[in-house]
């Protein structure tokens, strides 16, 4: 009987340990350096697959804002973001963006980050050559307007 009770007690203090490192893992918002350390993991990894993944699982930590300063650290991610899209024009920031619904608390940010990076040729290339820009066409009254869409999307035909 009492190994039982001790065996129990183990099991419940390691699953306790287990949550706790969730938690403190996952389960806060990130910080501005947590972005920053995301962003230096991301161009220090390769192949392609991985640095998706990187940014990919950055931006789902950052998916649902709570507060102001949650909002903030939002907005610095995105504005990283497009600093590092407009300087590389890499696939792997806008395959890493489709992984993540647009809607809710990052819909804002999201959509300005395309609208920012919408005069990109990778970006109409992705989005408007090849497809009929439907993943951005969510962001029409967000950040584009209707007009601004179909200007975005006839100049690629």
């Amino acid at each position: 009987m009492t190994k039982k009770i001790v065996s129990v007690t183990a099991i419940v203090a390691v699953v306790a340990v287990f949550l706790i490192g969730w938690y403190l893992l996952y389960g806060t918002f990130p910080n501005n350096q947590d972005i920053d350390d995301s962003f230096n993991q991301y161009q220090q990894t390769e192949p392609y697959q991985d640095k998706v993944d990187v940014l990919s699982g950055l931006l789902m930590r950052i998916n649902n804002p709570q507060s102001v300063n949650d909002d903030q650290v939002v907005k610095y991610a995105f504005s990283k973001l497009t600093d590092m899209y407009k300087k590389d024009n890499n696939a792997a920031i806008l395959e890493a963006t489709e992984n993540v619904n647009i809607d809710g608390g990052v819909a804002n940010f999201m959509c300005e980050f395309y609208k920012r990076i919408s005069s990109e040729k990778g970006f109409r290339e992705r989005y408007f050559k090849n497809n009929d820009g439907s993943h951005i066409k969510q962001c029409v009254g967000i950040s584009f307007s209707q007009d601004e869409f179909n200007k975005l999307k006839s100049a690629q035909k």
